[in-house]
């Protein structure tokens, strides 16, 4: 899409924020390269996350029944959540932004185009009609900031973090585990067997000092 929009020259300037982008003056490249895609991946992606969250709210509840302890399961629906509630509303909001400026693309500009033509307001010829609603445009850039806030805040997590120091100084913390492996390597894979303790000597010891019952056998200790 981003090849078809540049090959057909639809990238245009914002007459508000100068910020370059697609259908700012021309509603139709708005409509076909903006609006119903934004629209289909989101209402897609909203799908999907209602799917997700009733399908771990199953698992969750199975593994309640067997006694099983959800509390990591609880904390990972509620990230989940909260990112997905940051992400949406935002990505909705933006869409409903667009309609505004494709509504607005389609009635003000060839309505104020043509009163110029006609002579203008101090003519009398036509009526100027309401000026948009500057607002709503600042909106759509909070949305799109908010929306790379949220990304950024899924992404830099304490674990993906620890990731990038491990690829980026791999040198170093490399060091470590090569000498644990280079000790595991000389190390036998298999234990050799251990002889048997040697069972103490035996002996006998008479059952009895008497002369007389010298003729019993004797026991073994």
């Amino acid at each position: 899409m981003t090849i078809v929009v540049l090959v057909t020259q639809k990238v245009d300037a914002s007459e508000l924020s100068g910020i370059c982008s697609v259908g700012n003056t021309d509603p139709n490249a708005l409509l076909a390269f903006s609006l119903i895609p934004r629209s289909v991946l989101v209402f897609l992606g909203t799908c999907f996350v209602i799917a997700g969250f009733a399908s771990m709210c199953r698992e969750r509840d199975s593994f309640r029944r067997r006694g099983t302890d959800t509390s990591k399961l609880d904390k990972l629906m509620f990230k989940m959540g909260l990112f997905c509630l940051l992400y949406i509303f935002p990505a909705v909001t933006q869409v409903l932004c667009d309609i505004y400026a494709f509504n607005t693309a389609k009635r003000w500009y060839p309505t104020t185009i043509a009163c110029k033509r006609s002579g203008g307001v101090e003519g009398g010829h036509c009526h100027r009609p309401h000026l948009p609603q500057a607002e709503i445009y600042h909106l759509n850039l909070m949305m799109s900031l908010a929306m790379g806030a949220s990304c950024a805040m899924w992404v830099l997590s304490p674990k993906t973090l620890l990731s990038w120091h491990r690829v980026l100084c791999c040198g170093m913390c490399r060091s470590a585990p090569q000498k644990a492996s280079a000790v595991a390597a000389t190390r036998p894979l298999l234990e050799p067997p251990t002889a048997p303790p040697p069972h103490p000597p035996s002996h006998y010891v008479p059952m009895s000092t008497h002369s007389q019952n010298a003729w019993r056998p004797s026991k073994v200790v």
